[in-house]
């Protein structure tokens, strides 16, 4: 196995520049002239999501070589040169775990911000472990432990404190620096292309992260029948729709043990309902109609695409599959559970046991340098 170099970076930086905040509307387009000509920028994104379904933008952090700057979300009233230059081809934009922030981005702009870097990602790719918390990454590559405490603040609330200004300016000032550090040991492992298709996929899951067929997998129990699985599936469509019309988190709607009670027991019938453990009178009153209404249009479903993996998965060859990604993950020195998830070595013995053509035997999780890397070794095992 390739030894990996795990050392530090160049150790302690420089003090961080002081977090300049910015709320006028001109100064942000001065400030997005300027940034088109560097190479690449640090992002971060504060807001407040807690009884809303989208998320409230409170604040944009930006790092560039020399400054760290906070853009106020409240007082600034034109972003458009902003969402222009997070398009800009020629800038790179570098984030830390950004799932929710791209998703805020989207929200907010109706674009993704591109191409990407994601520091959390490139580290599980050059042996730095599991995925590393943004300061955890700051700590280990530059010995300096970043303050914590405000990551609940109310971002929307003004007068920020200073306390607040600091946490958010300290949130993109170490990820210029520990780009430069991952990309020359992503170029040096020669793992840039997979890094590249990492970032790829992080976009990809970005775009189907709302889509309520991926909800509706996430709940779906081992060996549900077809009949409960289409009940579910009408289910979690009719309540990602109440949740954006009403702009409510989900659970506020109605939680997921209810939906999986209403698609187990199936009620036909208004008196049925009162039979259902975790649907309370008002929720009767508010969605009874509409839950009973699911249950009937389920019946029509063709759900014959999910109906392979629904069933048992031998629990011998599972055990033979997991063994031999845990010898991949060892000769890669990548975490086994970041090259693929139980649910996806579920999917291929279960493809495996069915006989599959080999076009549609690959879980789309394991595609690309995945399977070219190790599929064999995984295969094998089967």
């Amino acid at each position: 196995m390739r030894s990996i170099d795990l050392t530090p970076g160049p150790g302690p930086l420089p003090e961080p520049p002081r977090p300049e905040l910015v709320t006028e509307d001109a100064e942000l387009r001065e400030l997005c002239a300027r940034w088109r000509s560097c190479a690449a920028l640090a992002l971060d994104t504060e807001f407040v999501r807690t009884r809303t379904f989208r998320a409230r933008l409170g604040l944009v952090q930006v790092g560039d070589p020399e400054r760290s700057v906070l853009l106020d979300a409240v007082a600034i009233r034109d972003w458009e040169p902003f969402w222009e230059l997070i398009r800009a081809a020629e800038v790179l934009k570098v984030l830390h775990s950004p799932g929710e922030d791209l998703e805020v981005f989207q929200t907010e702009s109706g674009h993704y911000p591109g191409p990407i870097f994601d520091t959390q990602v490139a580290a599980v790719l050059t042996g730095g472990g599991g995925l590393l918390g943004y300061s955890r990454l700051v700590e280990d590559f530059f010995g300096v432990e970043l303050p914590k405490g405000q990551q609940r603040s109310n971002w929307l609330k003004r007068p920020l404190s200073a306390s607040q200004i600091r946490y958010a300016g300290l949130d993109v000032a170490y990820l210029l620096p520990a780009r430069e550090i991952l990309g020359a040991r992503l170029d040096e492992l020669g793992r840039l292309d997979w890094f590249e298709e990492e970032m790829q996929r992080l976009i990809d899951a970005a775009r189907t992260k709302m889509d309520p067929v991926v909800l509706f997998e996430r709940l779906l129990r081992p060996r549900t029948d077809e009949l409960e699985a289409g009940v579910l599936l009408e289910l979690v469509r009719w309540r990602e729709s109440q949740a954006r019309e009403r702009d409510l988190p989900r659970k506020f709607v109605v939680p997921d043990e209810l939906l999986r009670e209403v698609a187990r027991r199936r009620p036909t019938k208004a008196r049925e309902l009162g039979n259902l453990d975790s649907l309370t009178a008002p929720l009767v009153r508010r969605f009874g109609e509409d839950l009973l209404d699911c249950v009937d249009r389920a019946e029509a479903l063709d759900l014959d695409g999910y109906r392979l993996d629904w069933k048992k998965v031998s629990r011998s060859r599972l055990a033979q599959v997991r063994a031999a990604l845990e010898d991949v993950a060892a000769d890669l020195d990548v975490p086994s559970d970041f090259l693929a998830s139980k649910k996806t070595l579920e999917q291929l013995v279960r493809r495996a046991d069915a006989g599959v053509a080999e076009a549609e035997l690959v879980p789309e999780p394991l595609t690309g340098w995945r399977w070219n890397e190790f599929g064999d070794r995984l295969l094998a095992a089967i």
